[in-house]
C-alpha cells in the first residue's frame, strides 16, 4: 500500500488531486454539495458525471503525509514490487508479496529467482520483482512519513 493523506479542518482525507498551487478534494456524495462541493467538472473538463470537488488553498492544509508498506525478509528490508490484488490488509490466506530486488544473487541464493521478473534495466542498474513469497514468511513494516503541505516545497 502507498498512500497520501491530507488534514484539512480535522478531518483526514485520501481522496484528492493536486491542483495549480492548491489541492481539490473529491467525493462521490452528492451530499457533499451541502459541504461546499462542487461539480468536478467546473475544475476538469473531462471529469465525468457524478464527481465533486471542494478547492482547498494550501494554506487551510494542517498536514500532508504519505503511509507506505516495507517488507522485512530475512533480516533485509525491501520495497513492495507487487502483491496478491486487492489485498491491501494481506489477509487472504493464500496473500504473498514481490520484493524489489537489485541483487540477482539474491533472488537465486533464496530461490526467489523461478518467477522473478525483470523490472527495469537503465543506468547501470537491474531491478527484479522477486518471486511470490508468502505472507507468513515475512514481516510487513507500515511507515508514515510527513510532506511538505506545499507542493512546491521539498521540505
Amino acid at each position: 500500500m502507498r498512500k497520501e493523506f491530507l488534514v484539512y479542518q480535522n478531518k483526514v482525507y485520501s481522496n484528492f488531486v493536486n491542483y495549480i498551487n492548491s489541492y481539490i478534494l473529491l467525493s462521490e456524495d452528492p451530499a457533499m454539495l451541502d459541504e461546499g462541493y462542487i461539480p468536478y467538472s467546473s475544475y476538469v473538463s473531462d471529469a465525468g458525471e457524478g464527481i465533486y470537488g471542494k478547492l482547498i488553498s494550501y494554506s487551510e492544509v494542517s498536514q500532508r503525509y504519505v503511509v507506505y508498506d516495507r517488507v522485512l525478509y530475512k533480516d533485509h528490508e525491501f520495497q513492495i514490487a507487487g502483491q496478491k490484488r486487492g489485498d491491501d490488509d494481506y489477509t487472504a490466506p493464500d496473500s504473498y508479496v514481490r520484493l524489489l530486488v537489485f541483487d540477482k544473487e539474491f533472488l537465486i541464493e533464496n530461490n526467489l529467482a523461478n518467477d522473478a521478473v525483470l523490472m527495469d534495466d537503465k543506468y547501470g542498474q537491474t531491478m527484479y520483482a522477486s518471486g511470490k513469497i508468502p505472507i507468513s514468511e515475512v514481516t510487513i513494516l507500515r511507515r508514515r512519513k510527513n510532506l511538505p503541505v506545499d507542493r512546491r516545497k521539498k521540505k
